[in-house]
This record gives C-alpha cells, structure tokens and sequence, in this order.
C-alpha cells in the first residue's frame, strides 16, 4: 500500500486553507496516483483546515477536481 501526503499551503488567518489549494492539491494527488498505477484512492477531507466551505461542498469539490484531473482526449488523436 502506499500512503501520500500533500501540502496544502498556509492558513489565511482565520479563514484557513483557500479552497483553491486544496483543489490543486487534488490534482495534483490524481497524477501522482495516475504515475504510480494506483487503481484506488481513499481520501480525507480537511474539513477543519478548509473553514470557509462545508464538507458536503468540499466532498463535492474533490469528486468534480478528480474527475476533471483523470480526463483524458483520446478520440482522433494518431
């Protein structure tokens, strides 16, 4: 098994982490998985780090990032 750990950046005073990190941050994980030939992921949300938004929010986020990060255009290319 194989455990990542990602940075999130600094805290922005009392607003925590901003969203748009941890968005890159989930790409990022995606490509790192991707490069590692991992077939399954697990991922904790840092909902205490990322206090502007609600979990169902970031949940969302992640699903919609990951997706987005796993994309690719295949049709048409030679």
């Amino acid at each position: 098994s194989t455990i990542i750990l990602l940075g999130l950046g600094s805290r922005q005073g009392n607003e925590g982490i901003p969203v748009e990190n941890y968005r890159r941050a989930v790409g990022s994980l995606i490509r790192m998985c991707e490069n590692l030939k991992l077939d399954t992921i697990a991922v904790q949300l840092p909902t205490h780090l990322v206090t502007s938004v609600t979990s169902a929010y970031l949940a969302e986020q992640t699903a919609l990032i990951a997706s987005m990060a796993a994309y690719k255009y295949e049709e048409f290319l030679s």
